[in-house]
């Protein structure tokens, strides 16, 4: 495999993407972040993985050094193909383990979906399932609020169109096979401000409930809490996603099942330390 720094501005589907790759080692760990957030948001955790083999981590549209969409709504569907094929540009061959946070779970899903034989491995951190199950709770301003920001975000993805990625990801992801996957999930509840303590409590119990099923895409996986650990997993809770990172990328290489006891050392401290 070429292991060659990569940091540069690719053409895709009409628009420059930023793709930034380094370390050595097959397979590959590429990296997908959160809704509104770029590369960087891997910043406590890409460095130490690339210590264990070659991470890339890059800025869908809108984002970081990354052109704007060309059209909108630019759909979750779409920024799983350009991941695709920014890779391609960028000459980054698979294999890969794929990581993704919040809807970087659903863009890494479809990913896999489209391309199961480029995948052999998956880390699905506080992923996106079905947004509307914990929109439904939100109060009818606040979810008109919601809306708004969706409407307005840089990333051109509107209320209608994540809702249709991620039922499009349910109709084309039921199965992982037995491909290594582990699935880390927050412990506290990051329900919006202005709900009630009870809404709060309905909040992380729904999202627990879609959590839950995660684990069974795949018959080689593992679901690990981070009980001190809110949604923002990358920053709060680093050392963790490292460990289920490096935990899969051995399950690949020794063609074994990976283990919830190579994570739990890492589950309860500050930093997930």
């Amino acid at each position: 495999m070429d292991a060659r720094a990569v940091d540069g501005i690719f053409d895709v589907k009409g628009g420059g993407m930023h793709l930034h790759c380094s370390g050595t080692g097959s397979p590959t760990a590429v990296f997908d972040s959160a809704l509104g957030q770029d590369g960087s948001a891997w910043h406590n955790v890409a460095p130490l993985v690339a210590r264990m083999a070659r991470v890339c981590v890059y800025d869908r549209k809108g984002l970081g050094y990354s052109a704007a969409p060309s059209t909108k709504p630019h759909t979750v569907r779409q920024m799983a193909d350009e991941l695709h094929a920014l890779l391609v540009r960028g000459s980054i061959a698979g294999p890969y383990v794929l990581v993704g946070h919040s809807i970087g779970g659903i863009t890494m899903r479809l990913f896999a979906s489209s391309h199961p034989d480029d995948v052999s491995g998956m880390v699905l951190v506080e992923a996106a399932d079905d947004p509307t199950l914990l929109w439904s709770l939100m109060p009818k301003e606040a979810l008109e609020k919601r809306r708004e920001e969706l409407a307005k975000s840089p990333e051109g993805l509107d209320y209608d169109s994540f809702v249709a990625g991620a039922n499009a990801m349910h109709a084309e992801s039921k199965t992982l096979g037995d491909m290594p996957l582990i699935v880390l999930s927050r412990g506290q509840s990051d329900a919006p401000p202005s709900t009630t303590p009870d809404v709060a409590a309905h909040w992380l119990e729904r999202w627990n409930a879609q959590q839950i099923e995660l684990p069974r895409l795949s018959t080689n996986s593992v679901r690990v809490v981070a009980p001190n650990s809110g949604h923002m997993m990358p920053a709060q809770a680093p050392a963790l996603v490292v460990a289920a990172v490096g935990e899969v990328l051995n399950a690949v290489r020794t063609h074994s099942n990976v283990r919830d006891s190579a994570l739990l050392p890492f589950v309860n401290g500050p930093n997930g330390t």
